[in-house]
């Protein structure tokens, strides 16, 4: 007896919605009981095959056939390389929206011309919106813009839609927006501000293109109060400044991947830095030490800095890193992912001189609360060895050093045996080799 099928329909839905798009479809040929049950799941993943005239046809049946039930998850994915219709997308996302749609997760890259319907930045029930855009599909935000139950907002290439006062009109008719992701990838654009003011945005991530160029600057400046996590990606010329950042600012992940010697460039980097000098963990690549590292200006004292993660670490990337760690006063974890590359650890260069200055500072956090230290990618050369003696020597509250070896078998007998034979000024100190 088929017991299954006497199940009503909203039980059916949810599990068939726990299945790929593809499986749902297949369920369809059970009986006549599962004929259409596909068309009315509350997730549906479309992407584009290789036929797409007929996937299109697919796309419109779904819609004819489903019930007036709400749709919990819309993923849209169209291809640049397949000739669409871009009034046929227009139309399906009209019908999500009439279907009460909580996110949707739309990517366009198409050659023709895309025009979102206004009805989608006044949609009442949208909770996530993430909109992938390609360079050549511009997309405007109407005047008339309210998103009441928007918490999560994901934009990539803002160029084309946040340019002009875009931005200023949707960022306060978002009541309830709480992450915010700002990313561009176009090589070619105009220079404007962007300003992100949002009283209830609790984590901003903001990624600018590397391959524009400097003398098109792209300049953000942030009023988020109550702002938990920053991320930060830019590049030469960029400006990204903070109006209004109280102290619950947690976590930061910082990057400036390039490096001129611009004095401009290093002072954005110390004035960023100046920006989130209340976080308690800290994401920092080797290059923006770099910067930290040139500039004349101090960098700010962080004392509320729990945890410090330095990624790249190549070239002479860790010669910045004890200006940094000079003004921690609260540092517990330090951990460095060194880079994977082979050539880059001949490049990389431990400097005594730098680390040794810090010992005139009494109350430096290496001699007074730093107690893990964690290394990642370790090969074990001189340099790197180096390194870690140091800590051994003068970390005298550490109390655990582990150390990821990136090296073969062999190898990683010999390193383990010389890591573990250098001397610890730490009593407590246990020194772990992964």
């Amino acid at each position: 007896m088929d017991r299954i099928s006497r199940l009503p329909d909203e039980l059916l839905l949810l599990i068939i919605s726990l299945l790929s798009m593809k499986d749902a479809v297949r369920t369809s040929t059970l009986s006549t009981r599962w004929r259409h049950l596909y068309a009315s799941v509350s997730n549906l993943d479309l992407r584009f095959s290789v036929d797409h005239v007929g996937f299109m046809d697919f796309v419109d049946r779904l819609f004819f056939l489903r019930k007036r039930c709400i749709i919990e998850n819309f993923h849209l994915c169209c291809s640049r390389s397949l000739p669409l219709d871009p009034s046929r997308i227009e139309g399906w996302i009209c019908a999500v929206m009439w279907h009460g749609i909580r996110e949707l997760d739309l990517t366009v890259d198409t050659i023709a011309k895309l025009n979102l319907p206004t009805s989608l930045f006044t949609c009442k029930t949208l909770e996530v919106l993430k909109l992938h855009v390609d360079y050549d599909c511009p997309i405007e935000i109407p005047a008339n813009v309210y998103l009441p139950s928007l918490k999560v907002l994901h934009l990539t290439n803002t160029a084309c839609i946040l340019d002009g006062d875009s931005g200023e009109r949707l960022f306060p008719n978002c009541p309830i927006l709480e992450d915010l992701v700002i990313i561009t990838y176009v090589r070619y654009l105009i220079g404007y501000d962007l300003r992100v003011c949002s009283s209830t945005l609790k984590r901003l991530t903001i990624v600018t293109n590397a391959f524009r160029e400097p003398r098109d600057p792209f300049q953000v400046f942030i009023n988020a109060p109550n702002l938990v996590y920053f991320k930060y990606c830019g590049w030469e010329g960029d400006t990204c400044a903070f109006v209004n950042v109280q102290s619950l600012l947690v976590e930061a992940d910082i990057d400036f991947p390039k490096y001129s010697g611009n004095n401009h460039y290093l002072q954005i980097a110390t004035d960023l830095m100046r920006g989130i000098s209340k976080v308690q963990t800290l994401c920092i690549s080797a290059m923006t030490l770099i910067h930290l590292k040139e500039n004349l200006v101090p960098i700010p004292l962080l004392k509320n800095l729990k945890i410090l993660r330095v990624f790249h670490c190549e070239m002479q990337g860790l010669e910045g890193l004890p200006y940094l760690i000079g003004r921690c006063d609260s540092l517990e974890t330090l951990v460095l992912e060194m880079d994977s590359d082979r050539a880059m650890f001949d490049l990389f260069k431990w400097v005594p001189e730098t680390w040794h200055a810090l010992e005139e500072l009494r109350v430096n956090c290496l001699f007074t609360c730093l107690k893990k230290i964690e290394i990642f990618t370790f090969k074990g050369n001189e340099e790197h060895m180096k390194m870690v003696e140091y800590f051994l020597k003068t970390a005298s509250v550490l109390e655990n050093l582990e150390i990821h070896i990136w090296a073969k078998y062999e190898e990683r007998l010999e390193i383990t045996n010389e890591l573990l034979m250098l001397p610890r000024v730490s009593k407590d100190c246990r020194v772990t080799v992964v």
